[in-house]
């Protein structure tokens, strides 16, 4: 993950369907984001420098006047665009990753099936929990085995709160947050403030991979957060 520090400017999301209208958010400053810097060629000899935003890491909150029914946020990223990389730099600034997203994780957590059912890397059907990059914990409850959590009816999450403060030890995050969190197993550490509630995140060491036919492989990574066993998506490679 690239994390990107942005200074305020307009989004504008692209929807994909085409007769769904364009709606345009700004990006508060100091919001932080996942995204790419590319330098490409957009027409023979004529090229543009584009930061492309991987805007489904971000929160609900963050993406809530954009989300509708009908779309489906991981097919398209959000692209902004100039004729000079320095105009890209005046707004978005890489920084280093944030103490409270995992290692190598866009921070999409599901839970690990006991039953050794198979299952697929790209289509998770078991509850969510996902680490936003602009710090947010939200919670997804998946009540039907045949529904993709990934898929956009589920970009509206069960429950969220802002991740107040983190602490890791070993292997280990400590995320505090003002309020229990419906769905996971968090702890009350205080009578009041922004930090009565801590999640305890736990690398396993524990990774595994998933072989995806002739392409290669997807690389896992175990968690165990509040005592569930979780996994994320930690990398891969080509065949």
């Amino acid at each position: 993950m690239e994390g990107k520090r942005g200074s305020e400017c307009l989004l504008k999301p692209v929807s994909n369907i085409d007769f769904n209208p364009i709606v345009s958010i700004q990006i508060p400053k100091n919001t932080i984001l996942t995204g790419h810097k590319d330098h490409v060629e957009e027409a023979k000899g004529k090229f543009i420098n584009s930061f492309g935003i991987n805007y489904d890491t971000l929160s609900y909150r963050f993406l809530k006047p954009v989300i509708s029914s009908s779309m489906n946020l991981l097919t398209y990223d959000a692209f902004v665009n100039a004729k000079k990389m320095s105009s890209l730099n005046k707004y978005f600034s890489r920084i280093k990753r944030p103490a409270y997203m995992p290692a190598y994780s866009s921070g999409s957590l599901y839970i690990y099936p006991t039953n050794k059912k198979e299952f697929s890397p790209f289509s998770p059907t078991t509850n969510r929990l996902k680490i936003t990059a602009d710090g947010y914990l939200e919670f997804t409850d998946n009540n039907s085995p045949e529904a993709e959590t990934n898929k956009s009816f589920n970009l509206t999450p069960d429950s969220y709160i802002k991740i107040n403060r983190t602490i890791i030890k070993n292997n280990s995050r400590y995320l505090y947050y003002a309020h229990h969190l419906e769905g996971v197993n968090d702890k009350q550490v205080a009578k009041s403030g922004k930090n009565m509630y801590r999640l305890i995140i736990t690398n396993m060491h524990r990774p595994f991979s998933m072989f995806d036919g002739d392409q290669g492989a997807v690389l896992m990574s175990r968690y165990k957060v509040g005592g569930t066993v979780y996994y994320t998506n930690s990398g891969g490679y080509s065949a």
